[in-house]
């Protein structure tokens, strides 16, 4: 059975949130939503984080700290690799600080994975625009 979680806003419904993974059979994804982002803060699925996060389909792993301050590594990423999905969307904060380094490139396409950078109010919108259709997963430096 398949729990489903409605989130209205003022501006109309936000998106739906499938509380299982992934149907057998079907197109239907775990989605979690972002609901708002600001400098300092993100708003996922109704629950408030005040760090880094990466936003998995069924979990948020909070408190994402890199190697390398403002560098991202491949190793700062190994559980998305895991994870194997279609999308991953990464964040690099309000003034785009954080990189990607070439290695991560790399290895993402490797892997089969297509990567979107952005700065993190837009990666936002892009990780709420497909994360219905596409297993996605977005990793976001929420300040600089």
């Amino acid at each position: 059975m398949v729990g489903i979680y409605i989130h209205i806003m003022e501006r109309g419904i936000q998106g739906v949130r499938l509380l299982d993974e992934k149907i057998k059979g079907s197109n239907i994804l775990a989605v979690n939503i972002i609901d708002s982002y600001q400098f300092g803060l993100i708003v996922v699925s109704g629950k408030k984080y005040t760090s880094d996060v990466i936003i998995f389909p069924d979990r948020v792993r909070d408190n994402w700290r890199r190697e390398a301050g403002h560098q991202l590594c491949l190793k700062d990423i190994a559980e998305v690799m895991t994870e194997n999905p279609e999308v991953l969307v990464v964040g690099t904060g309000a003034s785009s600080l954080m990189k990607v380094l070439p290695e991560v490139e790399r290895g993402v396409e490797t892997q089969g994975i297509k990567l979107i950078v952005e700065a993190t109010d837009k990666a936002c919108h892009t990780y709420n625009h497909i994360c219905h259709s596409q297993r996605a997963i977005a990793a976001l430096h929420i300040t600089c």
